[in-house]
């Protein structure tokens, strides 16, 4: 009888240990689900950038494409800045910028993140992020009218070479000011091909940051480490009439220049604007080639139409803009 007892006993000890085990390995497949299933993604998706980053220069460009790879049987992005434009393109990113106009040296950056699986629930999709750059500074090939920011070096192309990778900037902004005191002197600024000859006669001087003003305008660009900016020469002020109007070379006066040049003037012009300049102005511009027949005059040139053999008194007030090679 007691052995039989001891059975049963046993028995039901056997039966509940069972019961338990069984409980306990259901607990561990329910959190196994949940943790592979719910919580993190397949360990078999799979997304891949190629690159994971890119980098535009300040004036956008060609547009740049990152490739998609992924098992998912989807995917999409999300990106919140509003100067980037992207298109999907089979299973590639087509990429494309705008035009940095926060100013020189002012680089900017955003994050494009790429989702693939199922985009409503991140917990089951993959994401993988792709880093944009954008810096302030321009590059070359430059044409004509282009906007020129390199290493804190700003303005807007008026003449260029023909590989484009050399040329003249003007200066972004301008001044209405002075030649110099209304006096008779010889000052030896008389280059008509050479501004930079001309600043450095004009600062030989005694007394030249006081009394000939356009020149100190101009050499005020000239700080820090940036050298080179001067008052354009008779002819390099022609130069910048040739660009304005959208030409390779000064063509003369012509009565008929606002209207026949005036698509080019405006684009010029709204360039400057965009990028925080002033607008040229269709009046007169100083150059700082001194007139050789009355040494208290100075060669200007009408931005109206060309003329370009107008003179004036040196404490006339004109038009000012800085010029400088690159």
């Amino acid at each position: 009888m007691k052995a039989q007892n001891y059975y049963i006993i046993m028995k039901r000890v056997f039966l509940i240990l069972v019961q338990v085990l069984f409980v306990v390995s259901l607990f561990f497949a329910v959190s196994c689900s949940k943790e592979n299933g719910e919580e993190k993604p397949s360990p078999d998706l799979t997304l891949e950038l190629l690159p994971s980053s890119l980098a535009f220069k300040a004036i956008g460009g060609a547009p740049q494409t990152v490739l998609i790879t992924t098992n998912a049987s989807s995917w999409t992005y999300s990106c919140e800045d509003s100067w980037i434009t992207i298109t999907i393109t089979d299973n590639q990113l087509d990429i494309t910028v705008e035009d940095n106009e926060l100013g020189e040296n002012t680089t900017r950056s955003a994050m494009v993140t790429v989702i693939a699986g199922d985009k409503n629930n991140l917990d089951k999709a993959k994401t993988e992020s792709l880093i944009i750059t954008q810096s302030g500074e321009t590059e070359g090939p430059y044409s004509i009218g282009s906007i020129y920011y390199e290493t804190g070096v700003a303005g807007i192309v008026y003449k260029v070479s023909a590989n484009g990778l050399n040329g003249m900037i003007a200066s972004l902004t301008e001044t209405q000011t002075c030649w110099g005191p209304h006096e008779n002197i010889v000052t030896g600024a008389i280059d008509l091909d050479d501004g930079m000859i001309n600043m450095n006669a004009i600062k030989d001087i005694p007394d030249w940051e006081s009394n000939y003003l356009a020149f100190k305008w101009c050499d005020d660009f000239n700080k820090a480490d940036i050298t080179g900016w001067y008052l354009p020469a008779k002819n390099e002020l022609a130069d910048i009439y040739a660009g304005f109007s959208g030409l390779s070379s000064f063509p003369g006066e012509e009565e008929d220049a606002p209207t026949k040049y005036a698509e080019a003037r405006d684009q010029f012009n709204a360039t400057l604007v965009q990028y925080g300049g002033m607008a040229m102005s269709t009046d007169s511009y100083w150059s700082s080639s001194q007139f050789n027949m009355f040494i208290s005059h100075a060669w200007r040139l009408n931005f109206h139409n060309g003329y370009s053999s107008g003179y004036s008194n040196f404490a006339v007030t004109e038009g000012v803009r800085a010029v400088r090679a690159f």
